[in-house]
């Protein structure tokens, strides 16, 4: 199996061999590809204008989510020249080159990887996966690295994170003066879904409801706690506090999440970090509250 790939600058061409090819009738799918560990996301390099390390993706299976392919690196003096066979370059005169004719291009090289640092570690030390460009990510983490027939490494990846819908606003429901803050907030909630950590998560949805409960209360400026307690204060001093209802509740689930996804707060109770399921009640909550004022379906 040959393990190179070249990519034209022009025409996005993708060849395979080793600084002789062919030009491949079937794109394959070519993604950017950085590891990270922890929350520190690196910057995306590139050699000029491709990304250092490309995902080859051989094989997506949508239901379980894991998706199988080959990791390619750049390095050295970029384009370098390559010896093709593509009669769709008629303006490149062919040349003698071993027993036939080729054609001379000079392309961008991408050498597959033989992963010896990510198959000499332990499955806890593997490192998270982003496949993507900026502002379109997507989060993985490698489940295992196979080996195929011809002994190339095979990098399985599952998606990181799964979570649910965000709420759709009913915008000539929601107060005119809210509409414009609200729906900045679920965008932000929206951005950091099945991309960023569940503590990010639940941060953007805190961040909504806080708005939303400051609504109700009359001081947007409050915080989620504060807001809530003044949304359940009584109207007028003397009189019983309102009953915890269904909003209240989803309120304060998700600041206690919030509250559990400091490091100060985890270590004090022994609590451990938010996961996935976390994330996801908050945006359950989220939906809840919005759905029950009557502001989202």
């Amino acid at each position: 199996m040959t393990d190179k790939i070249g990519i034209c600058q022009q025409s996005y061409a993708v060849y395979e061999g080793d600084h002789t090819g062919v030009r491949l009738q079937h794109v394959p799918i070519l993604t950017p590809i950085r590891y990270f560990t922890g929350g520190n996301i690196p910057e995306l390099k590139k050699i000029l204008w491709l990304p250092e390390l490309i995902f080859r993706e051989d094989d997506f299976d949508p239901v379980t989510k894991i998706r199988r392919g080959r990791v390619y690196t750049g390095n050295g003096n970029q384009p370098t020249e390559w010896k093709v066979h593509d009669d769709s370059l008629t303006a490149i005169p062919l040349q003698p080159h071993g027993f036939g004719l080729a054609r001379p291009i000079r392309l961008f090289t991408y050498q597959r990887e033989n992963l010896f640092d990510l198959r000499n570690k332990s499955a806890r030390e593997l490192p998270s996966v982003i496949l993507g460009d900026e502002s379109h990510l997507t989060f993985w983490k490698i489940i295992s690295i196979e080996t195929n027939l011809f002994g190339t490494p095979v990098l399985c990846l599952r998606a990181k994170h799964s979570l649910g819908d965000t709420p759709e606003l009913i915008e000539n429901k929601v107060p005119e003066e809210l509409l414009s803050p609200l729906t900045e907030a679920l965008d932000k909630v929206e951005a950091s879904v099945n991309r960023l950590s569940p503590a990010e998560v639940i941060d953007r949805c805190r961040d909504a409801l806080s708005l939303v409960f400051g609504y109700q209360v009359g001081d947007r400026s409050k915080d989620l706690g504060d807001a809530i307690k003044a949304y359940l204060a009584p109207s007028t001093p003397g009189k019983t506090p309102a009953t915890p209802d269904l909003r209240s509740h989803c309120g304060h689930a998700v600041r206690l999440l919030h509250a559990q996804a400091k490091p100060n707060v985890q270590h004090e109770r022994g609590l451990r970090p938010p996961a996935d399921a976390d994330a996801d009640l908050a945006l359950s909550c989220l939906k809840t509250v919005l759905i029950e004022f009557g502001w989202a379906r």
